[in-house]
């Protein structure tokens, strides 16, 4: 049950994700940035869920560090321009940025556990 889960969440996320990149575009180099590492958040995430080991146990230790604090900070603290934020508020039914902030990080919850349990609790994985 529980491989079970982690398999739909990736699945959920990875076709989530893709129209949202998609819609919101590439104009700022944060963008950019988050979209690189969001794809190995996923790489992440799908070798967690078919018990794979890719990259060092190290490498992910130092990724989920700086992921969460990525995401934080993109989520919170990265300024969105008067046109973007009236655009998405209108879309989104009039929600502010830090409720839409708040949202998608609830939704890489799932996400961030993963990781964790990657980096720190899945030694036994396969070396492929």
């Amino acid at each position: 049950m529980k491989k079970t889960f982690w398999k739909i969440y990736f699945w959920f996320l990875l076709i989530a994700i893709i129209p949202t990149y998609l819609w919101q575009g590439f104009s700022r180099v944060w963008e950019v940035i988050d979209v690189a590492l969001m794809l190995v958040a996923m790489v992440g995430l799908f070798a967690f869920c078919w018990q794979k080991r890719w990259f060092s146990l190290m490498f992910w230790k130092i990724f989920f560090g700086g992921y969460i604090v990525w995401n934080i900070f993109q989520q919170y603290i990265l300024p969105l321009s008067q046109v973007v934020q009236e655009t998405v508020e209108k879309d989104m039914g009039g929600l502010s940025q830090p409720v839409i902030a708040t949202i998608n990080i609830v939704i890489f919850i799932p996400l961030f556990i993963a990781l964790y349990l990657y980096a720190y609790r899945n030694k036994e994985t396969k070396n492929n």
